[in-house]
């Protein structure tokens, strides 16, 4: 999917490096896929899932994996092709959209220890 966002159909010279990409992805986005566990109320990841195989599924849900995860490894897939500054930029751009689009917050009401009858 990835390959696709820049018009290639052979993914042959991608083939080698895409592995530690992913991982990179899958550890920049670690936060916001424990933030959409604690969203959920399901447990947190106390470890950054790396995947050892293409083979592997994606360690996080399908919202994630769907929306930014093709933009973050076509960012840095890209990152040493062509040099076209123009497409690393909307790349990046849509990255950080699409990161940001799934990121979830869980909130809380916080009781100061120095409420005094609502006068705090």
């Amino acid at each position: 999917m990835a390959i696709g966002l820049f018009g290639e159909t052979d993914t042959t010279p991608y083939t080698a490096t895409a592995l530690p990409w992913i991982n990179f992805v899958i550890t920049e986005t670690f936060d916001v896929a424990n933030r959409r566990l604690a969203y959920a109320k399901l447990d947190p990841l106390l470890t950054v899932p790396l995947m050892t195989s293409l083979d592997d599924p994606l360690p996080y849900d399908d919202t994630l994996t769907l929306l930014a995860f093709p933009y973050g490894l076509a960012t840095h897939l890209f990152r040493n092709d062509e040099n076209d500054y123009a497409m690393l930029n909307a790349l990046e751009q849509k990255y950080a959209q699409a990161v940001n689009k799934c990121d979830r917050a869980k909130c809380e009401i916080v009781k100061s220890k120095y409420d005094v009858g609502g006068l705090v």
